[in-house]
């Protein structure tokens, strides 16, 4: 969706020494911005993003993403950029993050930890898909858009999405076995269905009312009405 444009500078940190060994203290680690990473310029965005090639983490595992490179803010991490990292176990993001790329941490079994930042707007397709030590997240309150499949069969057990203008694509959060409590904030227009978890079995075969609704879409209608009025459906109803 977003074209990169050419770096100024070279893509690699030049403060980093590839040779030097990563610190041996877990929480040293956790308090300092991950060096070594790949970074790209993007034109339109007026900084820069983690791209593909950041393959360098520190023991403990903990991923901490810089704010500026070369000082220019850092607003995104681009598809692919730390996918199938089984090493990776958390995740912090600088409040300059606006954008996450999809496939940007497919497969990251051990991840357990996300801190998501408040300017976060997008979360791209398959961002997370797989990531199965995942059992929370907390969504910030400007996000406004979560992508296909991107927290599939992932180990999330709980949801609350807030109020605002967010979009949850086809096919989210599908596949999640351990998913049992779903909430949704007022504005919140959802095209998943939650296949795969317990939650939407629940909903689907033990609800007993005729309008089944996710958030903001109708899911099934279990009445025996022959027409329905626009009167007639729940309110807050913006997709079928």
């Amino acid at each position: 969706l977003r074209d990169n444009g050419t770096a100024p500078t070279p893509g690699k940190d030049p403060a980093v020494d590839p040779g030097k060994e990563p610190t041996e203290n877990p929480g040293e680690d956790e308090e300092k911005e991950t060096a070594g990473l790949a970074y790209t310029w993007l034109d339109e965005e007026m900084g820069y993003a983690v791209s593909e090639g950041s393959m360098q983490l520190p023991k403990s595992g903990t991923l901490k993403i810089p704010a500026t490179y070369n000082g220019a803010p850092v607003v995104a991490v681009t598809g692919k950029a730390f996918q199938v990292q089984k090493k990776l176990k958390k995740v912090i993001f600088p409040d300059t993050i606006r954008w996450i790329g999809e496939k940007a941490f497919t497969g990251c079994a051990n991840l357990a930890e996300v801190v998501f930042p408040a300017g976060l707007r997008e979360i791209g397709d398959d961002a997370f898909y797989g990531c199965t030590s995942l059992t929370a997240i907390t969504f910030p309150a400007g996000l406004q858009r979560i992508g296909k499949t991107a927290f599939s069969d992932s180990g999330l057990r709980t949801l609350h999405f807030p109020d605002g203008n967010l979009v949850i694509e086809e096919w989210a959060f599908i596949q999640c076995s351990a998913l049992t409590e779903v909430t949704f904030g007022q504005g919140v227009l959802c095209k998943s269905w939650f296949q795969g978890t317990p939650w939407y079995r629940h909903l689907s075969e033990e609800t007993t009312d005729d309008f089944v609704v996710v958030g903001s879409m109708l899911l099934k209608y279990r009445g025996d009405a022959e027409e329905l009025r626009p009167e007639d459906f729940p309110a807050g109803i913006r997709s079928v």
